[in-house]
């Protein structure tokens, strides 16, 4: 249940502060999934500017502001216009920008889910309490059934 601060704690009740749990599970996997393409092509490439994809949250910044234009021009005859053919460029661009922006926003989202902790009402009886253990307990053991019969049973307390 939400706490509300300066409202009073109902009996049988207690405040507890957690980690922000969707952004701590989400944050990683935002970050981690583009980061682990980043570093595949880190070290796949030849070209020395991919480098920089080694280093998270920055590299692919630092890569898309490092890279020379290949661009070859075109330059149509009878006119006084240059045409520019910059083959897979722009997308490598685009992927790059993506790139870094996932992981920045998954970066910030681990960040902010650790940083800003939530308050909690928690019941006194409830099976997980957090620092103060647990007063849950359960057990597998050898059941009888029938004359001939035999299984497991799992018993448990709260």
């Amino acid at each position: 249940m939400k706490y509300i601060e300066g409202r009073p704690i109902p009996p049988g009740y207690h405040v507890e502060t957690r980690a922000r749990k969707g952004l701590v599970v989400a944050g990683p996997i935002i970050f981690g999934v583009p980061y682990l393409l980043s570093m595949s092509v880190a070290a796949s490439s030849k070209y020395p500017p991919d480098r920089w994809l080694y280093a998270p949250v920055v590299g692919p910044y630092v890569n898309l502001a490092s890279r020379s234009d290949d661009c070859d021009p075109n330059i149509s005859t009878g006119s006084t216009t240059t045409n520019y053919t910059c083959p897979g460029e722009s997308s490598t661009r685009f992927f790059l920008m993506l790139d870094g922006l996932m992981q920045t926003a998954g970066a910030t989202m681990l960040i902010l889910g650790l940083a800003l902790p939530q308050t909690l009402l928690v019941r006194d009886d409830a099976p997980y309490t957090g620092k103060n253990g647990s007063h849950f307990a359960w057990s597998v053991t050898p059941y009888s059934m029938g004359r001939q019969g035999s299984g497991l049973a799992v018993t448990g307390t709260f």
